[in-house]
């Protein structure tokens, strides 16, 4: 019967995670045109193995101020932002510098 099936991931040989529908709508992302900074490092904190696809941040219209505020206090900190975006109905993390 359908009811008796579930959906679950395998994380080690024989061991499984159920998981409910409650599970499936938390996972899902909303795309939206924002990014969220959740932090702030050293970029020296951050292995280069991860960095995959550089992207090329503009501002919004409306946002020039927020923008350049961003990207000067980037600069005087030395520090990079970590963030959260969602492309193609993913989301990503990503690392946000200054560049020249």
């Amino acid at each position: 019967h359908y009811e008796d099936i579930v959906r679950g991931y395998q994380y080690q040989k024989g061991d499984y995670v159920i998981l409910v529908d409650e599970d499936f709508k938390r996972a899902n992302v909303k795309k939206t045109k924002s990014i969220e900074i959740v932090d702030f490092v050293d970029e020296h904190e951050i292995d280069p193995i991860y960095y995959e696809k550089p992207y090329y941040l503009e501002p919004a219209k409306g946002a020039d101020k927020a923008y350049v505020l961003l990207r000067e206090s980037l600069k005087k900190s030395k520090k990079v932002g970590i963030a959260h975006f969602v492309l193609h109905n993913r989301e990503h993390m990503a690392v946000i510098k200054p560049h020249d």
